[in-house]
């Protein structure tokens, strides 16, 4: 069947809102943050949406060298819109790049930094993803992630070390378990 010229077009109208709340104060600072978006097609307002909230600890009980974060997001309420467009999502390997979640899940991250320098910054984190296993099917499939980052940055230079260990409860089918090893250098100008 062909397609009208408008309907060719590639594209994505994706709208969407966020917030970031920041209490300072010498006890407990914390920032509380989310987004919500969506199509937009219901007069400019996001429809069909998914949702991303956390809050972030810069310091914990006083403890300038630690932070910890938390994390949740969900797109579950519409499977057949979030990263099944045929010209997105973008994979390298058959891995989403992006949210590493994908369409139809729900995540749950958790992550806890220290400062073992003034610049430099190491951090355990982990995540649990539960999968529709297709938009037609109401099973499940459950993602645990463990990994490690570490960052180092001067002036001119930042470099990023990522190791994470992918273990499927059940593997799916075209999925792949193991670990992932990510090397980031920024050069600043």
């Amino acid at each position: 069947e062909a397609l009208s010229a408008q309907q060719n077009v590639i594209g994505n109208q994706i709208g969407g809102l966020s917030f970031v709340w920041r209490i300072p104060g010498t006890g407990q600072p914390l920032t509380v943050y989310g987004e919500i978006a969506g199509e937009d097609e219901a007069n400019g307002l996001p429809s069909k949406t998914a949702s991303l909230g956390g809050v972030y600890l810069p310091r914990i009980a006083g403890f300038r060298t630690l932070d910890f974060r938390f994390e949740a997001a969900d797109n579950t309420k519409y499977p057949t819109v979030w990263y099944v467009h045929p010209d997105y999502p973008y994979t390298h390997e058959g891995r989403i790049m992006g949210h590493p979640m994908g369409t139809a899940a729900k995540e749950f991250y958790t992550e806890l930094g220290v400062y073992p320098s003034s610049n430099s910054r190491l951090a355990l984190a982990s995540a649990y993803t539960r999968k529709l296993r297709s938009p037609s099917s109401s099973d499940y499939d459950n993602l645990w992630t463990y990994g490690v980052r570490g960052s180092y940055w001067t002036q001119g230079v930042s470099l990023d070390l990522e190791w994470t260990v992918e273990d499927w409860k059940g593997l799916p089918s075209g999925e792949k378990e193991g670990f992932l090893l990510d090397l980031g250098i920024r050069v600043h100008l």
